[in-house]
């Protein structure tokens, strides 16, 4: 598959060297330490429930896609989701996970992105239960886009996100999501 950024004015040739290539570049990249002091890993609440790569190329930062045209977008996140399916064993979860998940979302590149660059918006969205077309009064038909189902909402009350960036060698571009179970229902909600 060519991946290409549907927003640069030039196409370019991806980095992107696959799933399994990509899987095992990102673990080993984790399973070492932290390459600079200043990054915090979060620590890890409940168990592990799945977890995919992504092109960092698709993961386009805010300031980049509120840029563009909705159709590009569209595009790009029904890439994410189709990456995202190519490692899942089902379509769509029946029911969203209890409690307060929390995601785990690090970017390796060679660059460090802004601190403000929602980078990980569009793979946060596309874990996010699914949600159907409904009719307006007026009788259009209101799109909405679709999930995996993982998360009820990627709202604080519903899920702990947690972002952050990770050093890896030029070249690389390597966005890593990991869903865990979180706090227990009762806790969550207090």
């Amino acid at each position: 598959m060519v991946l290409t950024n549907p927003t640069a004015k030039r196409p370019r040739k991806s980095s992107w060297p696959g799933i399994s290539k990509a899987g095992a570049i990102a673990k080993a990249i984790l399973a070492a330490p932290p390459a600079d002091a200043l990054i915090e890993r979060p620590a890890i609440v409940g168990s592990f429930v799945w977890g995919c790569v992504v092109p960092a190329e698709l993961c386009l930062p805010t300031n980049q896609f509120k840029r563009t045209n909705r159709w590009a977008c569209e595009k790009t996140y029904n890439r994410i989701l189709e990456v995202m399916r190519q490692q899942l064993d089902f379509h769509v979860r029946d029911k969203p996970l209890p409690g307060r998940p929390r995601v785990h979302v690090v970017r390796l590149t060679s660059k460090a992105p802004d601190v403000t660059a929602d980078w990980s918006k569009f793979p946060v969205d596309a874990i996010v239960k699914p949600m159907c077309q409904r009719s307006r009064k007026d009788g259009r038909i209101i799109r909405q886009r679709d999930g995996l189902g993982f998360l009820r909402d990627d709202n604080r009350r519903d899920s702990d996100i947690r972002t952050w960036w990770e050093p890896a060698p030029r070249g690389v571009g390597i966005v890593v999501l990991e869903i865990w179970t979180g706090t227990a229902p009762d806790v969550a909600r207090r």
